[in-house]
């Protein structure tokens, strides 16, 4: 019996081979409601604890978590056929109300170890067609669930409740640019 292992030069790709930037701008509140937020890839407490924001209403706690909700969507959607090998999220400034500020971008950096594929919209598509595909139906859809919602100086801070965030639409909500650079981010 041989101890030989075949494998095949796919099996052994860099993680670095399929790296993609998608730059977020014109990052509106979704429909223009300022508690409804955008996409925020921070933690409620984690804003307040550090000074950037300070969430002591409903609305901004609500925008905060609507914008999470939005952010693990599209995280779901960027893992839909292939896993990312790395997901990260920098440029972003949260303003007082809750959402990412408007006047900068927001960049998210994703690596695969194999070229991402999919079916968004219903017909496959893959590496930066199906990125920008993926990120835009997962925007485009009402979440759903039950959520931590964080208030500072409320008795208790935490209260879970069922929160709903409604769908984004590009271009009067976001836009969005992806590509594949050479160097590094």
């Amino acid at each position: 019996m041989s101890t030989e292992a075949y494998a095949y030069k796919s099996d052994f790709n860099n993680a670095r081979d399929f790296r993609y930037r998608v730059i977020f701008t014109n990052t509106q509140a979704a429909g223009g409601v300022a508690a409804q937020g955008n996409y925020v890839p921070h933690s409620a407490e984690s804003l307040d604890a550090a000074g950037t924001v300070t969430v002591n209403t409903n609305d901004i706690s609500l925008a905060i978590e609507r914008g999470n909700m939005r952010f693990a969507s599209i995280i779901a959607a960027l893992s839909e056929n292939e896993n990312p090998v790395a997901v990260q999220a920098f440029g972003d400034t949260v303003d007082a109300t809750g959402k990412l500020n408007n006047t900068t971008s927001f960049t998210i950096s994703v690596e695969y170890s194999r070229e991402p594929s999919g079916y968004p919209n219903g017909t496959l598509v893959t590496g930066s067609t199906f990125i920008e595909e993926a990120i835009e139906a997962s925007l485009a859809k009402v979440n759903t669930g039950l959520r931590h919602k964080f208030i500072s100086g409320q008795d208790p801070s935490t209260i879970r409740e069922e929160v709903t965030a409604n769908p984004m639409v590009t271009p009067a909500d976001y836009a969005i640019v992806v590509d594949s650079p050479a160097g590094s981010f």
